[in-house]
C-alpha cells in the first residue's frame, strides 16, 4: 500500500493491515489500512506487535502493526501477500476503537 510519511510529502509502498470490512467509498472502492513497519523500530504506544511468525503471514521481516498510521488506499493498489491470525486484528481493532473513544466497537 502507498502510506504517506509524516515527516516528509513523499509517499512509500510498504505492507499494511486493511481494517475495513471490505472495500468503502462506493464506487471509488477505498480501503482503510494500518501501516506494519518492521520491529527494528522504535515501538509507538499503540503499536501491535506480529511475533516470531512474521513468514507465516507474508511478511519479510519480523514487524509490527503501527495503529496510528491509518491511511485509506485504493482497492486496485492493494496486493493479499498474507493474513494476520484473529489474536493480532483483534488487537489492531481494540486499539483503534479505544484511539477513535469508541468503548465498544460492536455496537
Amino acid at each position: 500500500m502507498p502510506f504517506p510519511f509524516v515527516e516528509t510529502n513523499t509517499r512509500r509502498y510498504r505492507p499494511g493491515l486493511v481494517v475495513s470490512d471490505g472495500a468503502v467509498g462506493g464506487r471509488f472502492q477505498l480501503l482503510w489500512v494500518v501501516m506494519i513497519t518492521g520491529a527494528g523500530h522504535e515501538p509507538w504506544p499503540d503499536d501491535v506487535e506480529i511475533g516470531p511468525r512474521h513468514l507465516a503471514f507474508g511478511l519479510p521481516i519480523p514487524s509490527r502493526v503501527r495503529v496510528a498510521k491509518i491511511t485509506a488506499a485504493e482497492a486496485r493498489q492493494a496486493e493479499r501477500v498474507g493474513r494476520v491470525p484473529a489474536e493480532i486484528l483483534e488487537q489492531v481493532m481494540d486499539r483503534l476503537a479505544s484511539i477513535l473513544g469508541l468503548s465498544d466497537r460492536n455496537a
